[in-house]
């Protein structure tokens, strides 16, 4: 009990550094995202190994926010076996209500930065009505653009969280 104390203060201190400590190294995904990924995919049939993972992405939720589709589908097929058996101890169930909040937070701050970016394309919309009325085609406004003035086709939506 003593060691797993001491583990959750060296990570809750080490957290908050990583971002700014650790490069992106080749790929767009920090390496800190991806040796989580791997602990969780390969030690995911352990469950104190799963249970200490899925705590330090509740603790940290906001540095995993970014990044949240690399872990949604694993604390979804794993809210069952933390949760639900029958011998599961208060801190596990308590987890797993921890997580699935997490889940819906996460989504709820998803659809609210969405409904941002659309709603602060709006001005641009009465904008471009003006502009109709007083004889200037928008779309032509932009020597041989393509991009759709449709704001809701500009929107990027990731997938697997829709």
């Amino acid at each position: 009990p003593e060691n797993k104390m001491l583990v959750k203060q060296a990570l809750d201190i080490l957290m908050p550094a990583l971002p700014k400590r650790l490069p992106l190294g080749d790929s767009r995904t920090p390496v800190w995202i991806k040796y989580t990924k791997k602990i969780l995919v390969e030690e995911g049939h352990s469950i104190p190994n799963l249970i200490h993972i899925f705590q330090l992405i509740v603790r940290h939720s906001d540095l995993f926010y970014s990044w949240r589709a690399q872990f949604v589908p694993q604390m979804v097929s794993s809210l069952s076996r933390i949760g639900l058996p029958y011998n599961t101890t208060a801190e596990n169930r308590r987890l797993a209500i921890e997580l699935a909040g997490l889940v819906v937070s996460w989504e709820r701050q998803r659809r609210n930065e969405t409904k941002m970016v659309i709603d602060a394309d709006a001005p641009s919309e009465v904008s471009d009505r003006l502009r109709l009325s007083s004889g200037v085609d928008p779309k032509r406004s932009s020597y041989g653009s393509s991009i759709s003035e449709d704001p809701s086709k500009r929107v990027k939506t990731e997938p697997g969280l829709q």
